[in-house]
């Protein structure tokens, strides 16, 4: 395997080939991403999910979400176009505020309630999974995009903007009689 290329320095959006490039994930060349052909998804989360995983970042590191920007695909959209992060940094929230992201699948993994303004987010999909949440999750939305919840439903309280499309995956408990809800706040938070 060749070295890996630098791209830190480069423009949003000019790097397009498949190879393997130093990224700064979470300090100055933390991580080694390998783009392949036809992949358009990274994966990141944590050394437990071993080659599940792209990229592995620990739980509660903070991530440097526009050390993907220089990458795009052979079409000139953003790479990758779809996400799926397990962990604890809302900090692509922020990033999508000027990088539209396709498909993003977050599997936060917190035990304390944690309050969150996607309200400005541009996720076409956002999926959350709460089958790891011990806390609860506020998240004020966008009025665009769509929103998928899976897990315990009542770890999630959502409010702001109505999504497009709402798919909702709740884990039953054993009895038959354990409800799952969804609370809907009308106003922003």
């Amino acid at each position: 395997m060749s070295e890996p290329m630098n791209v830190s320095a480069h423009a949003a959006g000019s790097v397009t080939a498949d190879g393997h490039y130093a990224l700064n994930l979470t300090r100055p060349g933390s991580h080694v991403l390998v783009i392949e052909p036809g992949r358009g998804i990274a994966v990141i989360g944590p050394a437990s999910l071993g080659k599940k995983a792209d990229l592995h970042v620990a739980p509660d590191e903070v991530i440097h979400w526009p050390a993907f920007d220089p990458f795009a695909t052979s079409a000139g959209s953003p790479w990758p176009r779809h996400i799926d992060y397990c962990g604890n940094d809302s900090g692509f929230f922020a990033w999508s505020q000027r990088r539209a992201i396709e498909q993003f699948r977050w599997t936060p993994v917190f035990a304390d309630d944690r309050s969150v303004d996607a309200s400005a987010a541009r996720i076409r999909m956002l999926q959350i999974r709460l089958a790891q949440v011990s806390g609860h999750l506020s998240i004020a939305l966008p009025a665009a995009g769509s929103l998928s919840l899976e897990g315990d439903l009542s770890r999630v309280t959502v409010g702001g903007g109505v999504p497009a499309a709402l798919l909702l995956r709740p884990t039953l408990g054993r009895r038959r009689r354990r409800m799952c809800y969804l609370r809907w706040a009308c106003c922003r938070m």
